[in-house]
């Protein structure tokens, strides 16, 4: 196996353990501390919310480092990520004071939108620019 999959496979296997953690602070949170309160939201914010968007986003990132051989295709994805990890810093801001005024959720989510589009582009990227370079 090449170095670059056993890297990926391992971030992809990062992102997994921190969802798993994600869930368990989540059931711990919620069953056994019966954590139900407003008040209670930054704890969910940093023990919860905040690994899952992590781990969500190591997932992709070792799935596209394990089979990623196009330089154009890794800049749109470190561009994606860096909105993704900032957006998340910002989500668990917000959270950490519970705010209920809608125009700082917009912009998070719009953030997260970036991302995703920028994720998406180095993905169609990629195999664009692949089977342009094949001919």
């Amino acid at each position: 196996m090449r170095k670059r999959s056993v890297l990926g496979i391992s971030i992809l296997l990062a992102g997994v353990a921190m969802i798993a953690l994600s869930i368990n602070n989540m059931y711990t949170l919620l069953f056994i501390s019966d954590m139900t309160r407003q008040s209670d939201i930054p704890m969910y914010a940093k023990l919860v919310l905040f690994p899952a968007l992590l781990g969500v986003l190591f997932m992709v990132d070792g799935t596209v480092i394990s089979g990623l051989n196009i330089p154009f295709s890794a800049i749109l994805y470190a561009i994606g990520n860096a909105f993704w990890v900032y957006a998340s810093i910002q989500v668990r801001d917000l959270l950490s004071i519970p705010i209920t005024q809608v125009p700082p959720y917009q912009e998070t989510t719009l953030h997260f939108i970036l991302a995703v589009s920028f994720m998406i582009g180095g993905t169609v990227s990629k195999y664009v620019l692949e089977a342009w370079w094949s001919r």
